[in-house]
Parts: structure tokens; sequence; C-alpha cells
């Protein structure tokens, strides 16, 4: 059993005969049980590479594809099945992981949890089934390139991006989803969803060996072969972003605009790049957010809308930072964004402000520890990353004025796309 002792937290890992690695969260106070099923396959892990040297590429989209497909594998409607056993269950791919998860109320909780794995275990699917589902796939990609804000994000990552994946959606692309076939998808779930690859997270008040050993029961039953280990294989990305200056034209009331600034990726073990984020994400808040004293004055005198946000992006295969807002004039968003970087790395957080950022973490935290559900997800990323919930607290404690303001003087904001998304009746150029 490991334990937290400033949270007060226990939990049980246990790792299966045949690799599969369980996590879990005895909670008697609850009475909702939250479980969830993990693989570390997501849209940038289309290509791969074992542990021999053997690549192995699977079209962009494969991960959300073989989401839709494990639903509707077998005889019976997964969703009804869950629904009879009064659970919920439901399904998310990322860029780099897929989850498939339920939450029940019910005392026995053993049913569900061997129904999840059983139908995320089972892949049968038809070449009839596969084409049925490329048209619902391209009308689900339509529908997400008519909201402005993933229309405009995922313009920026195609602007800026020349060869790593996020240039994608995490569905694919029209063509990529349009080519798949059953032998892609049969060939990137045998890598992709050996049990020894995947991770059970569970949150519950049930005991927890009753648990593991229906886990067990249910394991035992079934045949997965010699699992390979596999890791991702990115192409190499330039410096220079692809565009610098895009304009893209749809059916919206209110232009919006980005500015996208593309550095080098960190390298560093887990704990090294998640403290350089923090610290980043830390600095950024400071200045970008209502913490600062002069954020509201920029608003009242239209500087920015109330609509500016930011976001950043800080790992082994990407590092950006994006910043949006509700306007056609990008060059002003560009200016104000750029003149406040600039001053940051000349000062030093404020460390009051730090102070206070760093207590509504640790809020944050504790919030997350009281809901079955979000403390699966959590839990999760960290599992991607090797580090608890707990250490990434301790990360963020750890962080102080002086590393933050270094963080500030390395970035590099020479790389950039500035954009703008426009009504279609407006005639915009740069």
């Amino acid at each position: 059993m490991q334990k937290n002792e400033r949270f007060h937290e226990s939990w049980f890992e246990h790792t299966c005969r045949n690799g599969l690695k369980v996590i879990l969260f005895q909670k008697p106070q609850f009475y909702t049980s939250a479980f969830l099923l993990m693989t570390p396959f997501g849209n940038l892990d289309c290509t791969q590479k074992d542990e021999s040297g053997t690549i192995y590429r699977a079209p962009s989209g494969t991960a959300h594809f073989l989401e839709h497909k494990l639903f509707e594998s077998g005889s019976e409607d997964v969703m009804m099945r869950f629904s009879r056993l009064g659970a919920n269950v439901n399904a998310s791919t990322s860029y780099d992981l897929t989850s498939y998860f339920f939450t029940t109320p019910s005392e026995e909780v053993t049913t569900p949890l061997s129904c999840l794995l059983d139908f995320v275990q089972s892949l049968t699917i038809t070449k009839a089934s596969v084409a049925k589902e490329v048209k619902i796939i391209l009308e689900e990609l339509a529908m997400y390139r008519q909201d402005p804000d993933s229309r405009l994000f995922n313009e920026a990552m195609r602007a800026v991006y020349q060869k790593n994946l996020l240039r994608d959606d995490i569905v694919g692309t029209e063509e990529s989803i349009a080519a798949m076939t059953k032998r892609d998808l049969e060939a990137a779930y045998l890598r992709n969803y050996h049990p020894s690859r995947m991770t059970l997270i569970g949150v519950t008040p049930a005991d927890h060996q009753q648990i593991i050993e229906a886990i067990e029961a249910n394991q035992d039953k079934k045949d997965f072969g010699k699992g390979v280990l596999l890791s991702r294989l990115p192409e190499e990305e330039p410096e220079e972003t692809l565009q610098e200056q895009v304009t893209i034209r749809m059916a919206i009331e209110h232009p919006r605009c980005a500015v996208c600034f593309k550095m080098k990726p960190f390298s560093g073990s887990s704990a090294q790049l998640l403290k350089r984020e923090w610290g980043l994400r830390l600095s950024l808040e400071a200045v970008f957010s209502p913490i600062n004293p002069e954020f509201q004055g920029w608003i009242d005198s239209g500087t920015i809308t109330p609509y500016f946000s930011y976001d950043l992006d800080c790992s082994k295969d990407s590092f950006f930072l994006y910043f949006q807002d509700e306007t056609a004039d990008v060059d002003a968003v560009y200016q104000f964004v750029k003149e406040r970087l600039d001053r940051m790395k000349e000062e030093t957080v404020d460390e009051d402000a730090l102070s206070q950022m760093k207590r509504r973490m640790i809020g944050t935290i504790i919030r997350v520890m009281d809901n079955p559900l979000d403390m699966i997800g959590s839990w999760a990323r960290g599992v991607l990353r090797d580090l608890t919930i707990f250490e990434e607290c301790g990360i963020v404690e750890s962080l102080d004025p002086q590393f933050c303001r270094k963080m500030m003087q390395e970035l590099s904001l020479q790389n950039r796309s500035c954009l703008k998304l426009v009504p279609d009746s407006e005639t915009a150029s740069f």
C-alpha cells in the first residue's frame, strides 16, 4: 500500500500476471465508484519503434478511430450494457492517451468492471463497419472545424508545425480518415492494447482485495500473447514555423486572432519538464490574468477583450505559447504580448502573487481528491509522466521567483505564427 501522509490518501498498486497495472483508491466515504482503463496511445504515436528497432506506422487519427470501433465491437451495444448495470461509460482520445471509463453508484462494481475490461480488450471489426465509421468520423471532423476556438487553435498548429503531428486534429485528417483500413486498425490495436501497456485506475468504496481478485480472474480467462515495448518516434521538427501569417474565413459573427510562439522542446526528466512548465505557467498567470492589478485596466482601455486567454505546451515533443483574443487586430495582440513577455524576462515574479497561485494549486488538488471522476483522470495524466499528483504538488511548491524568471529568460520568441479568423463577409489581408 502506498501512502501520502500530507493529504491522508492511500492507494494500492498491483501488477497482473499479464502485465496489466492496477492502481486502486479505496474510499469508504464515497457513494460512487469510478474506473478508467488507459493506453499511452494518442495521435502523436502514429510512428512507433520497438526494442529491436522495428518501426511501425499508423495513419493519423488511428487512436481516435479505434476508440469509436471498440464501442461497436461485438454483438451488444456497449452503452446499453453499462446502462442496464446502472453505470455510465465513456471514452476520450488525446494526442498522447486513450482512456475508457465508467462511473456507478452501485455497490456491486465487479460486473461493470469486467464489462470495461471485456469490451476494451476485444476488437471485432469488418471492412463494412470500418467504411461506415469513416463517414461518421468525417462528419465529426467537419463539426469540430465549425467551432471557432477549435478551428483557430488547429489552424495555429498547422501554421506553426511542419512535421509534428500536432498539425493534425486528434481525429486525423480528411485524407487519413478516408484511407483508414481494417488492417491499419487491427495492427495498431494489437501493438497498443496489450495489457502490459495498459493501466487500470479505480476509486471505489469496495474492498480492494475483492476488486483485484475479480480483475485477475477476468484476465486469466484471456490470452494476449507477448507484448512489445514501444516508444514514440517523432519526425525531426525544424525550428522555423511553416507560416508566419494566416487568415481564415468562416461563418462567425465576431473575429478572433491568435499568436503562437514556437520553441525548441526541453530535454530532461519528467520532473524537470513539469517544473519548467509550472514555472512558466505561473509566471504567465501572474501577468495575463486578473491576479495582475493591471489586467482589468487593459480590458477597460480596449487593449485586450474579456475573451483574451493563453495556453502553453511544454513536453519532450513540443513547446509553444499560445495567445488568443476576440479581435481581428492580430498585430496589436502580438505587440501587446511580445512587450510583456520581454518585460517578464527582466522582472521577477511577485512573491506574494506566486505564493497565492501555489496555494490555489494545492486547493485544486484537494478538490480533485474529492471527486472520483476527477481523481482517475488526474491519476491517468500522472501515469503518463510517471509522477503522482502529490509529487506534482511538491514540484509546484518548490518554485521560487528566481526560477520562474530564469524560465522566462530562456524563452526564444523568434519563431511565431499570427493568425486571424474573420467572418466570410470581411475582406481581410495582412
